[in-house]
């Protein structure tokens, strides 16, 4: 089975993180440097992450803040008794 097959059925199995980054190692030549196991766990990692930030910016989407907060803008004046030092 070739590059492009594999490739191809990843995409079909919803593996597509995984089938991007096997596509970027063969591209750059960069499969030679690991083991079989290393490379397979590799993909593998890449996939999860990907399928856990997928997953957070959905359910964020889904949260519907009414705005974007930042650590920054935390308003640490004396009525909110907020100690800053436990951010």
């Amino acid at each position: 089975m070739n590059n492009n097959q594999t490739v191809e059925k990843l995409k079909q199995m919803r593996l597509g993180a995984m089938a991007d980054l096997h596509l970027q190692q063969i591209r750059e030549n960069r499969t030679t440097d690991l083991t079989a196991d290393e490379y397979l766990a590799l993909l593998t990692d890449h996939q999860w992450e990907d399928h856990k930030d997928r997953k957070i910016q959905r359910l964020l989407k889904q949260a519907t803040f009414r705005g974007q907060a930042a650590l920054a803008e935390v308003d640490y004046t004396q009525q909110r008794n907020l100690d800053k030092n436990m951010f």
